[in-house]
C-alpha cells in the first residue's frame, strides 16, 4: 500500500505542478481517487493502466494511451530527501517517450532536466545518461546554497536501483547550475545513507558552480570509470540573496 501511495501521490503531484500527467487510478486508496480526467489543454498526455472497472472514468479518448508506461524504481524517497525529490525514471523504450503534447510541456521537468524535442508524457524528461540519486549538503534537512559563499559544498551520489556509486570517475564529475560547471576538489567514500553501502561524497567550490540567487535546482553529471554516463539533479534553496 506504501508503494501504490507513492505513485499516487507522485502522479497528482506532477499535474498541479508540471501540468503533466500520468494518471494511475487505484480504488483502494481512499482521498485519493481521481476519477475525471483534467482538461486536455492542461496535460501534456495521458497513460491510462490499473483501472479497475468499478472506477468510472470520464472524458477518455482513443488517444490515450494504455498499458505500462515503463518506468523504473522510485529514487529519491529516502528520509533524507526532501519533499518533492521523489521520481520514477523513464526507461529506455518507454511509451512516454516523444508522445507529449508539447504546447503542454515546461521547459524543464520535475528534477530540473530539460525538455529535449519532443517532450515526454508525465514529470520526468527521458535521459540518454543514467539517472542517478544525488543529494546536496547530505544529512542536512535542507539543500540550503549561498551562492555569494566562498566556502565549499558538499554533494553525495548514492550507491541505490543497481547503481556502484564507487565506481564513479571524480575527473569527470561536474556539479553546478547545468551539471557542466564546477570540478570536484574533495572526494571520499563511505555509507552515507547507512543501507550498508558505500557512496562517494565530492566537495565543490561554491564560486565555480554558477548556482545564482532563485535557483531551484542544481545538476550533476560524470561517467562511471567503465564509461557509463550519468545525470542526477536535486532542488536547492538558495540562500543569502538580496530582495
Amino acid at each position: 500500500m506504501a508503494f501504490v501511495l507513492a505513485v499516487l501521490r507522485t502522479m497528482i503531484r506532477e499535474f498541479y505542478s508540471s501540468k503533466t500527467l500520468l494518471l494511475r487510478v487505484i480504488l483502494s486508496v481512499a482521498h485519493l481517487q481521481v476519477r475525471t480526467v483534467p482538461a486536455r489543454s492542461q496535460v501534456s498526455g495521458i497513460i491510462l493502466w490499473e483501472i479497475p472497472a468499478a472506477v468510472p472514468l470520464t472524458d477518455i479518448q482513443l488517444s490515450d494511451l494504455t498499458g505500462d508506461p515503463g518506468l523504473d524504481s522510485l529514487v529519491g524517497a529516502g528520509g533524507e530527501d526532501p519533499p518533492g525529490a521523489a521520481f520514477y525514471p523513464v526507461l529506455e523504450g518507454s511509451r512516454v517517450i516523444n508522445n507529449a503534447n508539447s504546447a503542454a510541456c515546461l521547459e524543464t521537468d520535475q528534477v530540473g532536466n530539460p525538455r529535449v524535442g519532443s517532450c515526454d508524457i508525465g514529470a520526468i524528461e527521458f535521459q540518454q545518461r543514467r539517472l542517478v540519486a544525488i543529494d546536496v549538503r547530505p544529512l542536512s534537512d535542507a539543500n540550503k546554497i549561498n551562492p555569494n559563499s566562498s566556502h565549499n559544498i558538499n554533494v553525495a551520489i548514492f550507491s541505490v536501483n543497481g547503481f556502484d556509486a564507487t565506481a564513479v570517475d571524480p575527473n569527470t564529475v561536474r556539479f553546478g547550475a547545468t551539471g557542466t560547471e564546477a570540478s570536484p576538489v574533495h572526494v571520499g567514500r563511505r555509507d552515507v545513507d547507512g543501507d550498508g553501502k558505500r557512496d562517494i561524497v565530492l566537495r565543490f567550490q561554491i564560486q565555480d558552480t554558477d548556482i545564482s540567487c532563485g535557483d531551484a535546482t542544481a545538476s550533476l553529471m560524470g561517467e562511471t570509470s567503465n564509461g557509463i554516463a550519468f545525470i542526477g539533479s536535486a532542488p536547492i534553496t538558495t540562500t543569502r540573496c538580496a530582495n
